[in-house]
């Protein structure tokens, strides 16, 4: 059956093809269509733009699989864009929803302000893991702060350029470690590594004022002691 508007006449026709069309001219160009689908029983497809002035059901039997599916294009040329299964799950993007909501993509956060307040969350499959990004291109693992020069894997945490130095209280260290004040070990400290061997001072207070070395000598107002004490 066809209807279609002419000024303030109504037409009605067999379509054949078309279960129902209601098409206009002019002003209501518009169209709603629903037809049969060859290869699929009860399929429905809407083409065009349709207005619902009130509430809009789609019901179908239990188990029945999709009573939504929006997409771009016809036929095998078509790409789903939205899921609704008859089970409560939805899904954005091409796959049919394997949870109550599955996105096949990123998921952008924008202030809607201005184009760099945005940021990106995503899931890293090669690297099986989530991540996030600040502007959508750059993006590192959950835990990881961007810029912060430190990587956190759990138990271990590190500098994330090991040629980089860490400073406590010092704003150019000058070492691996520097501490501009004082620091309290309330456990054992150990100094070990390639090098420390002989005269090296494991140990030493600036201007040699109190040295240990490497050899197990120290020295009391000497930075070069030549006996065990």
């Amino acid at each position: 059956m066809k209807t279609q508007g002419i000024k303030n006449a109504l037409l009605a026709a067999f379509l054949p093809g078309a279960l129902l069309l209601c098409a206009g001219s002019g002003l209501e160009a518009a169209t709603f269509r629903v037809a049969n689908k060859l290869d699929t029983t009860g399929y429905a497809v809407l083409r065009g733009t349709a207005e619902v002035l009130g509430r809009f059901d789609i019901s179908t039997e239990a188990g029945s699989g999709y009573p939504l599916i929006l997409s771009s294009g016809t036929g095998a040329s078509g790409q789903e864009l939205v899921w609704l299964s008859t089970s409560g799950y939805a899904s954005i993007g091409p796959l049919p929803p394997a949870d109550a909501l599955h996105l096949t993509g990123r998921i952008r956060l924008d202030n809607n302000t201005d184009g760099a307040g945005k940021g990106c969350i995503q899931y890293n499959g090669p690297g099986g893991q989530l991540e996030y990004s600040d502007d959508c291109v750059t993006f590192q693992p959950f835990g990881e702060t961007a810029a912060s020069g430190w990587t956190d894997n759990g138990v271990p945490v590190y500098l994330t350029v090991t040629g980089d130095y860490v400073g406590i209280g010092a704003l150019s260290p000058a070492y691996k470690l520097h501490v501009a004040g004082n620091a309290l070990v309330t456990s054992s400290f150990s100094v070990s590594g390639s090098g420390i061997t002989g005269a090296v001072p494991v140990f030493q207070v600036a201007g040699g004022t109190l040295t240990v070395q490497a050899d197990g000598r120290a020295g009391v107002g000497t930075s070069a002691p030549r006996a065990r004490f």
